[in-house]
């Protein structure tokens, strides 16, 4: 699932609970199925905004990554360019494989 600057209370734990109803619904079937969360919004929050989504992500055994930060200063660090115009869906992409 992806997700960039979306609100935790407002939209990602209600989507949360809706997904974990959906799976629960699939595994009494028989099924089985996993959360991955691909948070593109996380380099972008205040710390303990990112910290709390973490977290919440952790608490629910909801699996997820998130990318650094754009940089080009290779002194600040590992040179890090984040490409294209679409950031979700080339974030999705990149990430296809670990689900």
């Amino acid at each position: 699932m992806p997700v960039y600057k979306e609100g935790l209370a407002a939209v990602i734990i209600p989507t949360m609970r809706s997904i974990k109803a959906a799976i629960s619904t699939y595994e009494m079937q028989g099924g089985s199925a996993n959360i991955f969360v691909n948070d593109d919004g996380m380099q972008l929050m205040p710390p303990d905004l990112a910290r709390a989504r973490a977290e919440f992500y952790d608490e629910n055994g909801i699996g997820w990554v998130a990318r650094p930060k754009h940089n080009l200063n290779a002194e600040d660090g590992d040179v890090f360019i984040r490409r294209g115009k679409f950031k979700k869906g080339i974030f999705n992409d990149l990430h296809a494989s670990f689900a």
